[in-house]
């Protein structure tokens, strides 16, 4: 069990070697271990968790065992791998680390975050074009009008009684 829920249910810290039971009480497990943090890999904060055995509910799972380790996991999982086989001849054991485990389980979560950025990136270029083309195209046509009222004699200043163009007959 995690240490979270072994302060919660003993807060002496003496959790070793006592026993859990089900919500019904139905079975009862001896408490083997505490691990200090538990991260999950696939989700969730809760740190308050209880690892106990159960069978498989899946024929294409199978069991699942998780192993903690310390040094190099890379070393010890080849180590791992033949101690199952020792156990039982024809089982098949695929050994992995959490953090390759995590990595295959978000995968796919990661191609579409990049595919929503790439995809906002292209949102803010055309955007910022249609916003440069609008400003170039209306500095265009005020230039067009400037020119006109220049043409029919308009001052280049602005009065201060109606904010418009002069022009002088």
């Amino acid at each position: 069990m995690s240490r979270a829920l072994a302060d919660r249910f003993y807060p002496g810290g003496a959790a070793v070697g006592k026993q859990i039971g089900d919500a019904d009480e139905s079975q009862r497990y001896l408490i083997v271990g505490v691990i200090d943090r538990y991260y999950n890999p696939f989700g969730g904060t809760d740190e308050r968790v209880v690892f106990q055995p159960s069978r498989s509910v899946a024929f294409d799972r199978g069991s699942l065992y998780l192993v903690r380790t310390q040094g190099d996991p890379g070393r010890l999982l080849p180590q791992l791998e033949k101690a199952l086989l020792g156990v039982e001849k024809g089982r098949l054991v695929r050994a992995r680390t959490l953090v390759e485990d995590r990595t295959q389980y978000h995968g796919r979560d990661r191609i579409l975050v990049a595919s929503l950025n790439a995809v906002m990136v292209l949102l803010v270029l055309v955007t910022a074009l249609g916003i440069v083309g609008l400003t170039s195209f209306s500095v265009g046509e005020r230039r067009k009008q400037i020119g006109t009222r220049r043409a029919l004699g308009a001052i280049g200043r602005r009065s201060s009684v109606t904010s418009c163009w002069r022009i002088g007959w």
